[in-house]
């Protein structure tokens, strides 16, 4: 709410936030199940079965269904699509009346950090380039950039060669700093490139809003038969869309209606 003020980030990044949380559930009793991502979702009023991709069930009055909106989105015959029998096809349908994007987060890790050549308090760079956004890791001390690139021009690299990727990622950054490429290429000592889209459990990065979304969403938000209930990022109506911060909200919300319910 305050994006012109100081901007603070979680020490240690996100990890830190959901080791927090998985800790504060399990003293309240809660089981964690990782490595068995659901494949079929059975249900009728007050009663769901789901079945996993390694054969494990797991059985409840109630279910909520946090899934990317991408997986939601997906035909039944496509990979990692969620089967719900009997089907859900009017929340389905409302699931693909909400855009989800497409990001590349690009980790370059040089000999050492050029960029304070320039200025030691580097933070942001915004720019024109080919991948146009960075952010060094300050208030750390490190030789890492990160590079971000939304939106159709991530779609568009699906199938793109991660030293492709690389490439015009140090283009950008030559550009952007006036280095020859071929000098800024040589300092390179490692990278990592994660691209959202290729990732088979998220399929992509955010949603964003379309001329149907509201509708959508609200009907989303409704549930089916008190059963099955759907939050996340891509579920969220308020001032923080396509956030951490929504994610979580729409989860505690659901939470509360299902608590409501008892």
């Amino acid at each position: 709410m305050n994006e012109e003020e100081d901007q603070y980030r979680i020490d240690g990044g996100y990890h830190m936030l959901i080791q927090y949380l998985a800790q504060e559930c399990k003293k309240k009793g809660a089981l964690l199940y990782t490595s068995c991502a659901a494949a079929v979702i059975n249900w009728e009023n007050d009663a769901v079965k789901i079945s996993t991709a390694t054969g494990k069930i797991f059985e409840a009055g109630k279910a909520v269904i946090t899934v990317p909106l991408s997986i939601l989105q997906k035909n039944n015959k496509d990979e990692n699509a969620l089967q719900f029998k009997p089907a859900i096809k009017e929340q389905k349908a409302a699931a693909s009346q909400i855009g989800f994007g497409a990001v590349i987060k690009i980790f370059l890790q040089f000999d050492t950090p050029f960029w304070e050549e320039r200025s030691k308090d580097l933070t942001f760079i915004i720019s024109d380039q080919q991948v146009p956004t960075w952010w060094t890791q300050i208030p750390n001390k490190s030789n890492m950039l990160t590079g971000w690139l939304g939106g159709p021009t991530a779609k568009e690299l699906i199938n793109a060669k991660e030293s492709a990727i690389v490439k015009m990622a140090l283009e950008s950054l030559a550009n952007i700093f006036l280095i020859d490429y071929t000098i800024l290429k040589t300092k390179l000592t490692a990278h990592k490139i994660i691209h959202w889209a290729k990732d088979p459990y998220s399929a992509g990065a955010y949603s964003f809003a379309t001329t149907q979304t509201s509708a959508a969403r609200k009907l989303l938000r409704q549930g089916v038969e008190q059963t099955l209930f759907f939050a996340g990022e891509g579920i969220y109506e308020g001032e923080s869309p396509g956030t951490v911060e929504a994610a979580l909200t729409s989860g505690r919300d659901v939470a509360r209606d299902i608590i409501r319910l008892k």
